[in-house]
């Protein structure tokens, strides 16, 4: 039987009757931002209570984001249909807010189960868009069609990710990008990136192996916004000396200048290892001797050091002497040989 009218039992349940949105947004999201949930109390026998039955339901949070969403009312009695309602105010931060319908019956309480609801985030922000690659440099200098999967990251002006299937443009310098894909639930778009052979972005700094990626999107003011970020790549390595030879007297030593990079000047790629070594006669070497490359795109990264000294100041003997310097790893491999006399 129904309660039109008619008594019911006691309340003894609590359960989600309807809620008007199964999902909402932050404040000036541009999304519903209030989703009301009905709550139904039922007898043992499952029938809706009647208004003899009538009882005080109080509502709070199971948990919530914490950027000041709230409950309104906090309790209300049930009405003729054994129903009542709350309304989620949202605030500032996205996340899921979950709600608990509760009521006390003979020193008894009642609760529902807790009812979610997702609050998602707002227009993208420009202090909150980004875009990136996993690495900085790359050793595909001279290859087409190698693979870079580039990622903007929205969020909107409280910080949160920006709702779900927000739009992000891209284009490159060089290369050919996918020009568009839609945010996830992180706000992250990402797309494809195949490279070309020969990069050169004229801009300060730059030059050739270095090309820019852009990401653009709107903001809540429909105004487009825009952010960027500089990748490299980079090619064979190249070594140089200087000086080229050398003669160590007794007791003496020799410091060496010298560069590992690619054809164009710029660093080689992340794992790229560079030694030096005395293959032959009686030599020590200290000093950048031992390296291996960080992902970076500073030509500080380019120049090296090392002092070769004599290893046997108490033997005056006069003797050929000879370093390597090798570098291989991603970029490949190389070797700079230098000769000289020791006494």
């Amino acid at each position: 039987k129904g309660s039109s009218g008619n008594s019911s039992g006691p309340a003894a349940s609590i359960y989600l009757f309807s809620q008007s949105n199964e999902s909402i947004g932050v404040k000036e999201s541009g999304l519903n931002e209030t989703v009301q949930i009905i709550f139904e109390i039922l007898d043992a026998s499952g029938v809706p209570i009647s208004s003899n039955q009538s009882v005080i339901v109080s509502f709070n949070f199971g948990s919530n984001p914490g950027g000041g969403e709230y409950l309104f009312p906090t309790s209300v009695k049930s009405n003729t249909l054994g129903r009542a309602s709350v309304t989620l105010n949202t605030g500032t931060k996205a996340g899921v807010a979950q709600i608990i319908a509760h009521t006390s019956v003979s020193g008894k309480t009642i609760s529902s189960r807790p009812v979610l609801i997702s609050i998602h985030g707002g227009f993208p922000d420009q202090n909150h868009f980004d875009v990136a690659s996993d690495k900085l440099n790359y050793p595909e200098y001279g290859i087409v069609g190698y693979e870079i999967k580039f990622t903007a990251f929205v969020g909107d002006k409280y910080t949160n990710p920006v709702r779900t299937g927000t739009s992000v443009y891209f284009d490159a310098s060089s290369g050919i990008i996918e020009g568009s894909n839609l945010t996830d639930d992180l706000g992250r778009s990402t797309v494809t990136l195949l490279t070309q052979p020969f990069p050169n972005l004229n801009e300060s700094g730059y030059g050739p192996g270095f090309f820019r990626v852009t990401a653009s999107t709107i903001d809540e003011n429909n105004n487009n916004i825009k952010t960027s970020t500089v990748r490299l790549l980079t090619g064979l390595p190249v070594i140089t000396v200087s000086p080229a030879k050398f003669d160590i007297t007794n007791g003496g030593s020799q410091t060496f200048n010298y560069t590992v990079s690619d054809g164009n000047g710029n660093p080689l790629a992340e794992g790229q290892t560079i030694s030096v070594k005395v293959s032959e006669g009686d030599l020590k070497v200290s000093g950048d001797v031992d390296v291996r490359l960080l992902d970076t795109q500073s030509k500080a990264f380019t120049f090296f050091s090392f002092t070769a000294y004599d290893a046997k100041p108490d033997t005056i003997k006069s003797q050929k002497a000879v370093i390597d310097i090798e570098t291989t790893g991603p970029n490949g491999d190389k070797k700079f040989t230098i000769t000289g006399n020791t006494q």
